[in-house]
């Protein structure tokens, strides 16, 4: 007998929790002294996983004026966890200004290396020795 609600019936899968959590930036800089002497950096960071397919960009909060940031926050990614091909977060430093947004450097982490239930404490060093500290936790 032919059962309506079979035909949609959705298979669920195990989904890995990445929780990204940005802690600070140190000694952030736009590259160069000319553009350090005419504008403080309004840093932000944004995180994006390429190989999602619906991949929407999570970001910080500004920090208006300030070469020292302190963001202290958490942003949550859902991935498969047999996916195609190894997943890399994308981090970018940015600039917020009046016109446009200035991309700053971005820097690429293969997610492949995180342990479930422990979290792993990175350090990116972005142009000009700018520093930004992110703690991964990757659970099931």
């Amino acid at each position: 007998r032919f059962d309506t609600y079979r035909t949609f019936e959705v298979v669920h899968e195990k989904c890995i929790d990445l929780k990204v959590t940005v802690h600070r930036g140190e000694s952030i800089t736009k590259g160069s002294r000319f553009k350090d002497a005419l504008d403080t950096p309004d840093p932000y960071i944004v995180l994006r996983i390429p190989q999602l397919k619906f991949n929407t960009p999570k970001r910080t909060v500004t920090q208006d004026n300030c070469i020292n940031p302190r963001w202290d926050q958490t942003f949550n990614f859902y991935l498969c966890t047999n996916p195609i091909e190894p997943y890399v977060i994308e981090i970018i430093l940015m600039d917020e200004n009046i016109l446009k947004d200035e991309a700053i450097d971005k820097e690429y982490y293969s997610l492949d290396s995180l342990e479930e239930g422990i979290p792993k404490d990175c350090t990116f060093t972005f142009k000009g020795n700018s520093k930004v500290f992110i703690t991964f936790l990757k659970q099931i």
